[in-house]
């Protein structure tokens, strides 16, 4: 088993991230990421972490072993999401095991704590990518949009016209999917078109109640 070195948006971006991701040297090896809370976690909260794979692991045969930081796992050891009671600023890793031996790999993620000012984060990006795979992560926005009641989306896209039109008509498909959990209000979330670009990409930002959305690209 060969265990990977962690790439966390954040660390790219210098923005305020709640996604990290681990990347293999083998191609065939999905990706592995972990998302976190929407906004920022005091003592005594319970924050949600999930991990997030490929779109073609049969998560039956996946091994979850969580360790936390600064917090308590009450719930999901052994699982793809787990709740921690805070006591600090808490850091969720998790260990993947069980795909192919050159696949397994740990992940990271440290949730962003006490009382800060609320601006714009970081959530996901992807770009051309198969129908399952884009729905494991709208189906992911959706779900962490349910548990953060106060806060709004904004869904950025960047490509040839035709593309970022097809893009986003298929993501208001996928968010009003009754299968995968209630729509979100459409006051919630924001379509953006980012601009002209060779390949087609899908920027999407966490905007918490009281941040200014302005400028983000």
């Amino acid at each position: 088993m060969r265990l990977w070195s962690t790439l966390v948006f954040v660390a790219l971006l210098s923005v305020p991230s709640v996604f990290g991701q681990v990347v293999t040297s083998n191609e065939d090896c999905p990706t592995i990421g972990i998302t976190g809370p929407l906004v920022p976690v005091k003592d005594g909260d319970s924050a949600i972490f999930s991990a997030n794979l490929g779109e073609d692991v049969d998560l039956k045969k996946v091994n979850f072993e969580w360790t936390v930081e600064n917090g308590s796992i009450t719930s999901g050891q052994g699982t793809s999401e787990i709740a921690v009671s805070v006591s600090g600023e808490p850091t969720a890793t998790v260990r993947v095991s069980g795909l192919d031996d050159d696949c397994d790999a740990e992940v990271s993620l440290k949730a962003r704590y006490g009382d800060i000012e609320p601006t714009p984060v970081f959530f996901d990006e992807f770009w051309k990518v198969k129908d399952k795979l884009l729905e494991r992560r709208v189906a992911a926005l959706k779900s962490a949009l349910r548990r953060n009641p106060s806060v709004s989306v904004k869904i950025i896209s960047y490509g040839p016209a035709i593309e970022v039109e097809r893009r986003e008509r298929r993501v208001r498909d996928l968010l009003a999917d009754t299968s995968t959990g209630p729509t979100p209000d459409a006051s919630r979330v924001v379509f953006a078109n980012g601009g002209t670009e060779t390949d087609l990409r899908t920027r999407v930002w966490v905007v918490p109640s009281g941040a200014n959305a302005d400028g983000l690209n």
